[in-house]
């Protein structure tokens, strides 16, 4: 096994994160990770979701990048948590040219956020376009700690998403009062 550095960090205090794992598209493989600027900084560390597009052949080669988050901790649920201010990508679906960020916050709910794909591509190769707009779901969080259920009382969270039968499928992290870590399975039209 040979391993490479993608040259994705922008200054020696960030840190990179990885989050969903790549889509393949005509373009190349959309890479999503979680990009923490000042991570040993307490108080200015920034956690935000950024993306890559990488050759479909050579998956070292950065075709294009996002240089700054596509979405930082903003809303109430992304600020207030188990862990405060922290949002991390954990899956990412394509469908009918609608991207679908699935992402943790606060390390206590599930959360979406989507953006017209093709609006999103052209904002990834000539930024200053500034076309593409990430939307979060109204419906926010999707998934929440349910005190009825013992084993996800205190928190869910980094939920990864797949597409099967016209049901986007749920697997995320729950966690107990106890903190006992465990999948949880969730699905919806």
């Amino acid at each position: 096994l040979e391993s490479h550095v993608l040259p994705l960090q922008r200054a020696p205090n960030d840190h990179i994160e990885v989050g969903a794992p790549p889509i393949k598209t005509k373009y190349g493989w959309l890479f999503v990770y979680s990009y923490i600027k000042n991570y040993f900084s307490s108080e200015n560390r920034v956690f935000g979701i950024e993306t890559a597009l990488l050759d479909l052949k050579d998956p070292m080669k950065i075709i294009a990048r996002t240089f700054k988050p596509i979405l930082v901790p903003e809303e109430e649920y992304e600020k207030f948590g188990h862990v405060p201010n922290i949002i991390f990508p954990s899956g990412t679906l394509l469908e009918r040219g609608v991207l679908r960020f699935y992402y943790g916050a606060a390390d206590t709910t599930c959360c979406l956020a989507s953006v017209n794909f093709k609006d999103f591509m052209k904002e990834l190769f000539i930024p200053q376009l500034n076309e593409a707009r990430l939307v979060r779901f109204p419906g926010n969080p999707i998934l929440e700690p349910i005190r009825a259920h013992p084993w996800e009382a205190k928190a869910v969270f980094n939920p990864g998403a797949v597409l099967g039968n016209g049901r986007v499928h749920l697997l995320y992290r729950a966690m107990s009062e106890d903190n006992t870590s465990v999948f949880g399975y969730a699905a919806t039209k």
